[in-house]
C-alpha cells in the first residue's frame, strides 16, 4: 500500500482558529482570544520571512550561500508553525509563560540570520515622503554573472526532500517506500535516499544534484507519488551526482 504524505502549508498551519478546525468545539467551548486571534504570531512570522527574503546580502555572501540561509529559515518557520499548531490543539488557554516562550522562539529564529540583518528605520515611511520618487539600487551581487559549477564547492548542491516528521519510524518507512516505488516505475541507475535528523525533525532526501534545474526536473516526477516533494540545498555525494 502506497503512502502519500500530506502537503504541509507552513503559513496555513498557523491558522489555529478552532472554529475552522472543529466547528462543534467552537459552539460548545467558545474561541479563546489568544489562539483565535493569533494574528500577532501570523503577522510576525510572515513579515519576518518576507523582510529576511528581501534584504540585500553582504558582499561576502554568495548566491548559493544566501539561498541556503533562506531555505534553512523557511524550514525553521515551518517548524515553528507546527509547534504553534500543536499548542493550539493541546493548550486552548495558554498561560503567560507559554505566550512569552513562543515569542522568544520566534525572535531566536530571526537572530539566526545575522547575514541578513535589516534596518527598519531606513524603510519607514514619513509624511514628507508622499509623492516623492525613490530609485532602488540593485545590489551588485544580482548584477554579477551567475556562479559557474566549476567555482562551486563540489560537496554542495541540491537534494529532493519528500518528508519532514518527528516520527523516526515513519521517516524510515517512507524512505523504504520510495526505494520500492522508484524500482517499480523507472530503470537504473536509481537515486540514493538519505534520512537526516535536525532536532526535532527527521527528513528524507533523495538524489544528488549540482543544478537546481536538474533537481526540479526529477521533483516533478517524484510528486506523482510524494506530492510534498521539493528541492532543498544540501551536502551531496559528488560520486553520485545525477547527470
Amino acid at each position: 500500500m502506497s503512502y502519500t504524505p500530506a502537503r504541509r502549508d507552513p503559513i496555513r498551519s498557523l491558522d489555529t482558529n478552532p472554529a475552522k478546525q472543529n466547528p462543534e468545539r467552537s459552539r460548545t467551548t467558545g474561541d479563546h482570544a489568544f489562539w483565535n486571534h493569533s494574528g500577532f504570531f501570523r503577522t510576525f512570522l510572515i513579515s519576518a520571512a518576507l523582510i529576511a527574503a528581501s534584504c540585500a546580502p553582504s558582499e561576502e555572501l554568495r548566491d548559493d550561500e544566501m539561498e541556503l540561509l533562506l531555505d534553512e529559515a523557511i524550514e525553521d518557520y515551518a517548524d515553528l508553525a507546527e509547534e504553534l499548531d500543536k499548542r493550539a490543539r493541546t493548550e486552548p488557554e495558554p498561560d503567560d509563560y507559554t505566550v512569552t516562550e513562543v515569542e522568544e522562539h520566534a525572535v531566536e529564529l530571526l537572530e539566526e540570520l545575522p547575514e541578513l540583518a535589516f534596518d527598519l528605520k531606513s524603510h519607514r515611511s514619513q509624511l514628507s515622503d508622499q509623492g516623492a520618487v525613490f530609485l532602488n539600487e540593485i545590489p551588485d551581487i544580482y548584477l554579477s554573472e551567475p556562479e559557474t559549477e566549476e567555482r562551486r564547492e563540489p560537496d554542495r548542491g541540491y537534494r529532493i526532500q519528500i518528508v519532514s516528521t518527528e516520527d523516526a519510524r515513519l521517516a524510515n518507512d517512507i524512505k523504504d517506500h520510495f526505494d520500492d516505488w522508484i524500482r517499480e516505475v523507472s530503470a537504473p541507475p536509481y537515486p540514493n535516499t538519505y534520512m537526516t535528523f535536525r532536532p526535532p525533525y527527521y527528513r528524507v532526501h533523495v538524489g544528488d544534484y549540482l543544478s537546481r534545474e536538474k533537481a526540479m526536473e526529477f521533483t516533478e516526477f517524484v510528486r506523482l507519488e510524494f506530492d510534498e516533494a521539493w528541492v532543498v540545498h544540501s551536502s551531496i555525494n559528488p560520486a553520485r551526482v545525477e547527470r
